[in-house]
């Protein structure tokens, strides 16, 4: 966008795939704002040589996953995901593996896996169950109710 005093801004236009668009002006930016959950949430994506387009997979697949756990990124460090196609170029059904990997600050990993006949749908299935197994563990470190979680502090 061109400002009135001749310089121009970056402006960031997204659909709701996260993909770029062009301004106003018809010029494409391709500027991808800071992400709030980058430092407290790292996403490494690993495929294996049967998975075609790992650039846009992996975009999509850091959107998405920073989208859905978004309320756990203060307690997860890394999340790895490692997608597999079981039968390579001859297809079949339920083919598609994904495995998600939680790595929670000072807990051991959590991983889950999910097989669809397509990346997507594999994806949605790990975060999904990924999600819930976080929900599960996050409620289990939680004092019960009735109980003040203060009690055995001993002042100084």
């Amino acid at each position: 966008m061109v400002m009135t005093d001749g310089t121009r801004r970056r402006v960031f236009r997204s659909n709701n795939y996260g993909n770029t668009g062009p301004d106003a002006d018809g010029v494409v930016y391709n500027i991808v704002p800071p992400s709030p959950l980058r430092e407290a949430m790292i996403i490494q994506v690993n495929t294996d040589n049967h998975i075609e387009g790992h650039q846009e997979l992996a975009k999509n697949v850091t959107s998405e996953l920073e989208r859905s756990l978004a309320r756990y990124s203060s307690q997860i460090t890394r999340i790895e995901a490692h997608f597999q196609d079981a039968n390579g170029n001859r297809g079949g059904a339920n083919d598609k593996r994904c495995m998600l990997e939680a790595r929670l600050a000072g807990e051991d990993p959590i991983a889950v896996t999910n097989t669809a006949d397509s990346i997507e749908g594999a994806l949605i299935g790990a975060r999904d169950k990924l999600a819930r197994v976080l929900d599960k563990h996050v409620s289990r470190q939680r004092p019960p109710k009735g109980r003040d979680p203060f009690d055995n502090v001993t002042s100084l």
